[in-house]
C-alpha cells in the first residue's frame, strides 16, 4: 500500500486545520469591548470619587451654564454630597448590582438665593438628578441616565 496519497490528503488538510485555529473568537480582544468601555460598577468604585458636571440634558428645557458655576458630586460611602450650582445637598444613595442607583431617603439642600441663571440650572440639575436611575463610568467620565434627562460629569483631579 503506498502512503503517497495519504500524505497528500493530510498535507492539504493540515494548513487548513492550523489556519482555522488561528480564528478569532469573541473572546480575543480585537472583538472585545474597548479599554475604556465601563464594566459593572461597585461601591467601592464609586466611595471618593469626585465629579464636575461637564452636560446636563434636561427633559422639560435646555439651561446653558457657567463652567465656574458646575454643580460637583461626590459620592461618599453613605451619601452623595455636592454643590448644585447655588446650594449644596445631600442624600443618601444606593448602587444595584448592573448600576441601578437610587436613592434610599430624600435629598437634603441648603436654601440659599442666587442669581436667576444660576437658580435655573441648579432647579434643572436637581431635578434630573432626583429621577437618577442608572450610573455608569467610562474612563474619567460618569453619566446619570434620568427619567428627567442626563447628567454626564468629568472625573475631578
Amino acid at each position: 500500500m503506498s502512503f503517497k496519497p495519504l500524505l497528500i490528503l493530510i498535507s492539504s488538510i493540515l494548513p487548513i486545520l492550523l489556519l482555522m485555529g488561528c480564528q478569532t473568537t469573541g473572546n480575543s480582544p480585537d472583538n472585545s469591548a474597548p479599554e475604556n468601555a465601563s464594566a459593572a460598577l461597585s461601591k467601592v468604585d464609586l466611595v471618593g470619587s469626585q465629579w464636575e458636571l461637564s452636560n446636563l440634558t434636561a427633559k422639560s428645557s435646555a439651561v446653558d451654564f457657567d463652567a465656574t458655576l458646575a454643580p460637583t458630586l461626590e459620592f461618599l460611602d453613605e451619601l452623595m454630597a455636592g454643590n448644585s450650582g447655588c446650594n449644596t445637598y445631600r442624600t443618601p444613595w444606593k448602587l444595584g448590582e448592573s448600576g441601578e442607583l437610587s436613592f434610599s431617603g430624600p435629598m437634603m439642600q441648603t436654601r440659599k438665593a442666587c442669581q436667576e441663571s444660576i437658580m435655573a440650572l441648579e432647579n434643572q440639575f436637581i431635578e434630573v438628578l432626583s429621577g437618577a436611575n442608572s450610573v455608569s463610568v467610562n474612563g474619567e467620565t460618569l453619566t446619570i441616565n434620568s427619567e428627567n434627562g442626563v447628567l454626564i460629569f468629568a472625573q475631578r483631579n
